[in-house]
Parts: C-alpha cells; structure tokens; sequence
C-alpha cells in the first residue's frame, strides 16, 4: 500500500490533511478514480466539536469501518457508517476530552461494486482552548481610540467593535497581519475607528495561526453620580437623620442611569469611602468601609437593585495632599461610580459586595 499526506488550505478555522490513499486492491470507482478521499480534521475548539476523520464518496460505499486505538490511555474505539452515496460524506469524530492524543488503527471500506480495501492509520489530534486574550485597563485609550492585547498563543488576527451608550454601533476595525504573527505574550496595538457618541462597549476578537479565536468584552464606560457629601459623627458609621435628605437627590440620578443604560449592560453601583489623615492608617481605612456600606445599604432599602459595591481607601487616595494627621475636609469624601467593570483601586484594596 502506498499513500502520502498532502496540506491542504485552512477552513473554519481547522488545520486540514487529506489522506489519499493509492493500491492496486484498493476500490476503484467506476471511472478510474479513487473511490474515496479521506480528510482528517485534526484540531477543534474545546466545547465546540471535536478532531475528526472525514470520509468523503465518490463512489457508493456500502460500509466504512475505522478501528482505532488511543495511546493516551490505550482505550480502543470502533465505529461502522454506510453505506454512503457518491457526493456524500460521513464524520467520524475522535473523542479527546483535552490536549493531545495520537490514534493508530486501519479503516476498512466496501464498495458497492464489490471490492473492498484497508488502510493504516496514525495520527495526532488536539483540542485546543479558546484563545486567552489580556487586556488591562491602562491598555485602553479611548482618547487616542487604540488599545493593547496580549494572548497565550501567536496572534494572526484582530477584530475591534465599539458599541455607544446609546446601544448604536459606532465602528468594526479588523486588522489582518498576514505579513507577520504577534507571537504569544507579544503586545498587538490595535487602533479603531468610531464614530459620535461615548463608548460603553468594546468587543474584541483575536484569532490564532490556525484560525481559533478567543473574545472579551470591556466596558470603559462609567458615570459619577453627584452628591452632597455626608457628614457622619466623629468615629460613626451611622447616617444622621439630618444628613438623609442629601441622598435623594443621588438615589435619584442613579435610578435614572440605571433605566438608561440597564437594558445596555449589566450595571452596578460602586461606593468608595475616603478619609482625612487625621488618626491611624488602618482605623481610617476600617471607618471608610463601614461608611461606603451603610450608604449602600441605604440605596438598598431605597429601592436600587443592581450589585453594590463598597470599599473603604481611608486615607490612602487623598483628594487634597496634606501631611498627616491634617484635619481636611475636602479628603472625608465618598465616590458613587455607576459602571460595569469595576474601577481601580490603589493599595490592593478591594470592592466588597453589599
């Protein structure tokens, strides 16, 4: 038996080989030509499909039999089709749950003009993850309309969406670097293009040399809801009854967002608390927490149904630099950010959910 592996063009994102198998037992369609072309598909996408042998008639095929054995583990796999007719084609797929694994066995084929052959069989298959894209925050500029993406395997391909926050599209930029591949953990500056409006959603999709892509959504977009600051009694974090009526006016701004935007995105409220420098650095921090919470928790009662969120920076983000232990108003602060993704905070502090 004689037999060559020839590469064939890359399709749905899948390397390609077709097996072409020569013999002078081996059926032969009524024309002369082979009476079947073997494809072997030998990379999917993890969760969508698996590798595969395709058999492609071009002569009736009364059955096809394929005999494997998977050395990953030894387990044997066989599976009968037929028959099928000329200009048809049958998948056999290849169960992988993960990485690699090389098959080795024969496939067997009966042609309906009697005649029947084999062939050897040995190969390696993947499943491959979805492409891991990175894109931090301070890798998106919304001035200068580009950002930066690393992925964990070479990149041949990006495509940028810009969405507004009026739920229109306002640009799809793709950038094709057919010259050349980013390679894994290389920053890819990709600039767009956009139209009027303020950006809420940025779709990006990046595909890999064999045509796998993976996708992340960033949302940029945010909106600081203005308020009265609250005056709390000294080392509490109860709101006076006297102090209450400033929070209307917010309690109000955010409903409004949140019947503008929400259909948009899933939005959520952020509440950061600040502090003087006056007392301790972890007493600070600790007051501002309970601060941020009881304002959330006052939002709650009153009717806001999205995520709170609550941190406590203390004295660690000062709006006013002043040296310690100043008595500074302007620093006994809070922030009410309406956003999606949730906003940086400094010395790895970290949002708490209500």
């Amino acid at each position: 038996m004689r037999f060559f592996v020839r590469r064939m063009n890359k399709i749905i994102g899948l390397t390609n080989l077709a097996i072409i198998c020569f013999l002078g037992t081996w059926p032969q369609a009524s024309l002369g030509q082979d009476a079947l072309r073997v494809e072997l598909l030998p990379k999917a996408l993890r969760g969508s499909g698996l590798p595969a042998l395709v058999v492609h008639a071009q002569e009736k095929l009364l059955e096809v039999k394929i005999e494997l054995r998977r050395s990953t583990d030894g387990k044997k796999f066989q599976e009968n089709a037929g028959p099928i007719f000329a200009g048809r084609s049958h998948t056999f797929e290849l169960p992988i749950k993960r990485g690699k694994a090389t098959y080795s066995g024969q496939l067997s084929v009966e042609v309906g003009n009697g005649q029947s052959g084999s062939m050897p069989l040995e190969f390696e298959v993947a499943l491959v993850e979805p492409l891991a894209i990175t894109i931090l925050s301070s890798d998106v500029d919304l001035k200068q309309k580009q950002l930066a993406l690393t992925a964990d395997r070479d990149v041949a391909r990006v495509q940028v969406s810009v969405m507004s926050d009026t739920g229109t599209p306002m640009g799809t930029v793709e950038h094709n670097f057919s010259d050349r591949s980013y390679a894994a953990g290389q920053k890819v500056t990709v600039p767009w293009k956009q139209g009027k409006g303020r950006v809420m959603r940025i779709n990006v999709k990046a595909w890999d040399t064999d045509n796998f892509y993976g996708e992340i959504e960033l949302f940029p977009w945010k909106l600081s809801i203005p308020h009265e600051e609250i005056h709390f009694a000294t080392g509490s974090a109860e709101i006076p009854s006297k102090e209450e009526h400033k929070l209307f006016s917010s309690l109000k701004e955010i409903s409004d967002a949140i019947a503008k935007y929400g259909s948009l995105a899933k939005l959520r409220l952020f509440i950061a608390g600040h502090t003087d420098s006056v007392g301790d650095s972890a007493s600070n921090r600790s007051l501002s927490q309970r601060r941020a919470r009881s304002i959330g928790q006052w939002f709650r009662k009153k009717g806001i149904n999205i995520t709170i969120m609550a941190a406590g920076l203390g004295e660690d983000d000062l709006l006013v630099e002043t040296p310690d232990n100043t008595d500074e108003i302007r620093n006994r602060r809070a922030e009410y950010v309406v956003s999606v993704d949730s906003p940086p905070l400094v010395g790895g502090i970290r949002w708490q959910r209500l």
